[in-house]
């Protein structure tokens, strides 16, 4: 869940991929003062009008960085679309709720792992590590300064380090995922590489 909307000490943090039309639809409520809603509205973003009045918010308390915080619960509105939650004129980011939000979330880890490969990168269209594997100590004890091809894999993160535990998990994972749920997983790029 992602907060992006705020007035004064308030924040309303959805589910930013969205929410199937038949499931369980609860967003968060936090506050750094000690009040909690009583209601809210849904918001169609097509129309600018209120689509669902609400009541359903239970308290769940203070919590280390806020007075207070609540679950607002909208699970019995199936209506497919785009909207933003409402309280108090504070809006949530948009979200969408359908059956088909999950058509693309194969893509993002895929696109994410484009985007961290090692080596030549076609978003930044530049290369790293290309002169990372010089010889400084190898096991006979020699210092000549042989060059080793270490490019591949994965980065970990931003700072371009890479670990070869986090790239098999993250590689694992979608491989797993893929062989749960292929019907997922499109081909917007050549299968080949």
């Amino acid at each position: 869940m992602v907060c992006v909307s705020y007035s004064q000490n308030s924040w309303i943090r959805v589910n930013l991929i969205g929410y199937l039309e038949q499931d369980a639809k609860v967003a968060v409520w936090v506050s750094k003062q000690k009040s909690l809603p009583d209601n809210f509205q849904l918001i169609d973003m097509t129309t600018g009008k209120v689509a669902f009045n609400g009541t359903k918010v239970k308290n769940t308390g203070k919590q280390p960085a806020f007075e207070s915080s609540a679950r607002i619960d909208f699970s019995g509105f199936t209506t497919p679309g785009t909207y933003r939650i409402k309280i108090n004129g504070i809006l949530s980011a948009p979200f969408r709720i359908g059956n088909d939000i999950y058509a693309d979330a194969a893509e993002m880890p895929l696109k994410y792992m484009r985007q961290q490969r090692c080596e030549y990168n076609p978003f930044l269209k530049d290369s790293c590590h290309v002169h990372d594997g010089i010889s400084v100590g190898d096991p006979e004890g020699k210092r000549d300064g042989r060059y080793y091809n270490t490019t591949g894999g994965w980065h970990d993160a931003s700072d371009y380090l890479q670990y070869v535990t986090t790239s098999a998990n993250a590689v694992y994972q979608m491989l797993f995922a893929y062989t749960r749920h292929p019907e997922v997983f499109g081909d917007r790029y050549l299968a080949n590489g």
